[in-house]
């Protein structure tokens, strides 16, 4: 009897203990849900990550706990971040969750937004009087949201007079679908129509010595008013200026005539000079018995370079020789011609001998006095 009310006291022992065990640990047992605060609105850039830290003002518990997000952009899961596609506003739901399996949620709105302008670039033109202008050509724009935004690009192009040649800025402008905007310049140059063709008046010239030649140029279109550029490959021979080309010495050259960036050539042979006059210093002379005197040339051009001959019309009546030193012969007349080229010049020569003189004297002396009578 004493063996079985032994056996009762531990059993309620037993049963004692089990109570006030379960009884600490359910008093023990966490199950309470951590504590969340999160913020109402979060702004993200847009491209930015949003880290979770961002989001949660508050979050504790007796136990430790951990905290996650969730929503429709993407997720790193080591770095506790999400990011977000396209600008606009997500829903990112936040969970806090302890050891106990107790867990928190709420919900924060992040609204992405596009700060970022787009990229525009445009590049200068040149245009000719007359035409139209593609004012979008080399023009291009972009954003990191909108992608390809060139046809959006307005152009401003009021600064532009296509009918006077000069440069003029034009303003390009673009703004992508979150509102923001760039602008650029560039320059228009309105120019003149280039030239298409040169053609020359002649293509072959021949210059003697000293000679010129005008040559014109004809360019197209007709309305072309560039300057044209003469040169020439050897100047001396030949030099130009504004088409006049002029003999500089014997050889071979080529005039060139540019207008922007074709050209017209003419090829030039400048022969020796020719003679254009020869002029002798006397044209009439007198000589008396056995008298001398020397003819003197002065031949046009100066530069001229030849051989001079010279001959008598009657070597009875006086000689010449190679100098132009002119010999009494005998009484008379004579021509002495001097040839230079295809020039020449003469002089007319009396030679007189004493003899005749005296007779002359005479006989003008007695026709005086039968004239008085």
């Amino acid at each position: 009897m004493e063996k079985k009310r032994i056996a009762l006291i531990l059993l309620l022992a037993v049963l004692l203990a089990a109570v006030v065990l379960s009884a600490y640990l359910y008093w023990q047992t966490d199950w309470k849900a951590p504590t969340l605060v999160v913020v109402e609105e979060y702004e993200a850039d847009y491209g930015a990550p949003v880290y979770l830290y961002q989001l949660v003002e508050q979050a504790s518990d007796r136990s430790d706990y951990t905290l996650s997000l969730s929503g429709s952009g993407q997720i790193n899961e080591e770095e506790k971040t999400i990011t977000f596609s396209k600008p606009g506003s997500y829903p990112v739901e936040i969970t806090a969750a302890d050891v106990h399996g107790n867990t928190a949620t709420a919900t924060v709105t992040v609204r992405v937004v596009d700060r970022v302008e787009p990229t525009l670039e445009a590049e200068n033109l040149t245009v000719y009087l007359g035409e139209e202008p593609d004012y979008l050509s080399g023009v291009t724009a972009t954003d990191e949201v909108d992608g390809d935004l060139t046809d959006e690009v307005r152009v401003n192009s009021t600064k532009v007079d296509l009918e006077t040649p000069g440069q003029y800025e034009v303003t390009y402008s673009v703004s992508d679908s979150s509102g923001n905007s760039a602008s650029c310049t560039a320059t228009v140059t309105v120019a003149q129509q280039p030239a298409q063709e040169v053609a020359l008046s002649r293509t072959q010239l021949y210059l003697a010595g000293n000679e010129y030649e005008q040559l014109e140029a004809a360019i197209s279109p007709t309305d072309w008013e560039g300057t044209i550029v003469w040169t020439s490959s050897d100047t001396s021979v030949a030099t130009v200026s504004d088409g006049l080309v002029v003999w500089a010495g014997q050889g071979t050259c080529t005039i060139t005539a540019t207008a922007d960036d074709v050209s017209a050539e003419c090829q030039v042979t400048c022969t020796a000079p020719a003679a254009t006059s020869v002029w002798l210093n006397w044209h009439t002379l007198t000589l008396s018995e056995n008298a001398t005197a020397t003819l003197t040339t002065t031949i046009y051009p100066s530069n001229w370079s030849g051989d001079i001959t010279w001959t008598t019309s009657d070597a009875t009546v006086a000689t010449v020789d190679a100098s132009g030193n002119v010999v009494w012969v005998g009484a008379g007349s004579c021509t002495i011609t001097v040839i230079a080229g295809e020039q020449s010049d003469v002089c007319i020569v009396t030679c007189k001998s004493s003899t005749t003189t005296t007779t002359t004297i005479i006989d003008d002396w007695l026709s005086g006095l039968l004239g008085d009578n």
